[in-house]
């Protein structure tokens, strides 16, 4: 009888054992945080930057002023004018140029005098040599009078090869003054008229003119000093509008300026320079018209890197970290991040392409209990 109570009793504890432990394992089986995996993925990554452009006509005719023609001149036109090749836009006038021009006409005028007064000499010295030739004879009378036939004749060669002299200047100086009104180079369009400038110093970065032909587009607009280092010549640009969202257009870098534009002041930081830079457009250009503001998105950089969603990236006091699962648990690793598209971001250092990455958006801390999910 005592030995049947004892197994009764021992076969109650076994099962008090086993259900006590299956609530055991089903009470961790519970605390453990089901997270989303991904693992590393090689592929290629860019970087891109975002540059406001103007769109305006290739055939762009720009006039600015010319320090070496003087500080003053005119406008001759209007914005809207329509101009054709070969049309005045701006006179300069030169005081100096003026002076000279009214110098060398009083010494023309006074050259004429003198070959007038030289050749009445000429007149007066024939009749006297016919009158000699009466009293003393041909012969006697050529003597007499051939020194003062000479001297008279240098005189008056050497005073028409002055007048020559002079017109020659004064030919030069016509010349010089029709390179004082600048011309219109083709037909087309005044767009705008900087009148406001000062002239002879916001003249020489600054155009006076403008003046659009018909024919093809362009994009101008300005990128950063470290920018122009990295964007070169005939580099594809992908272009867009917030005007148009659901148009694209496709374009080539035609120019990086070498020279940057004027610097601009923001508040009262120094001078922000920036260097002008002209995107050709290509393809069907019938919905753009001059003066529209584009986005050009530019690559600046573009290499094959490991990635991982950019969710699985936190940021911690000492940098970037994600979590990876090892053993059943979340493991925090640092790493080192780079650049970064759209929805994926480049790990430099820290995963390799066979770590369980956990992009989960619960809270995690370093080695809690997790169980992956697909």
């Amino acid at each position: 009888m005592n030995k049947k109570k004892l197994l009764i009793s021992l076969a109650l504890v076994l099962g008090i054992g086993a259900v006590a432990t299956i609530g055991v394992m089903n009470s961790m089986g519970e605390s453990a945080a089901s997270v989303e995996v991904v693992s590393p993925e090689m592929e290629t990554i860019s970087a891109e930057i975002m540059v406001p452009g103007t769109v305006e006509l290739v055939d762009m005719q720009r006039v600015y002023a010319d320090a070496s023609l003087g500080n003053d001149y005119e406008i001759l036109v209007e914005v809207g004018d329509e101009v054709e090749e070969g049309t005045p836009l701006i006179e300069y006038s030169s005081r100096q140029l003026e002076t000279e021009r009214s110098q060398l006409e009083l010494q023309i005028e006074s050259s004429y005098l003198r070959i007038n007064h030289l050749e009445k000499q000429e007149k007066e010295l024939q009749k006297k040599e016919k009158e000699l030739r009466d009293e003393v004879g041909k012969e006697e009378a050529d003597k007499t009078i051939q020194p003062e036939k000479d001297q008279l004749d240098f005189e008056k060669r050497s005073a028409n090869l002055d007048l020559r002299q002079l017109q020659i200047q004064k030919d030069g100086l016509e010349e010089q003054k029709k390179d004082l009104v600048v011309k219109s180079r083709g037909d087309g369009t005044v767009m705008t008229v900087n009148d406001h400038l000062q002239q002879g110093q916001d003249g020489m970065t600054k155009p006076v003119l403008e003046i659009a032909s018909a024919g093809e587009l362009q994009l101008q607009g300005k990128i950063s000093e470290y920018d122009s280092l990295v964007i070169s010549e005939e580099q594809e640009v992908r272009i867009s509008s917030d005007a148009l969202p659901e148009e694209e257009w496709e374009g080539t870098v035609k120019e990086v300026s070498y020279f940057p534009s004027e610097a601009e002041t923001l508040g009262n930081d120094a001078g922000i320079v920036q260097y002008p830079i002209t995107v050709q457009l290509s393809g069907d250009q019938s919905k753009l018209k001059p003066g529209y503001q584009m986005i050009m998105h530019i690559v600046t950089e573009e290499k094959t890197a490991l990635t991982v969603p950019l969710e699985a990236v936190h940021q911690g006091d000492e940098g970037s970290y994600v979590y990876v699962v090892e053993d059943g648990k979340a493991r925090q690793v640092e790493v080192e991040t780079g650049l970064v598209e759209n929805s994926r971001i480049e790990v430099i250092r820290g995963l390799e392409e066979t770590d369980q990455v956990i992009v989960s958006d619960g809270v995690l801390t370093d080695g809690m209990d997790v169980v992956s999910v697909d």
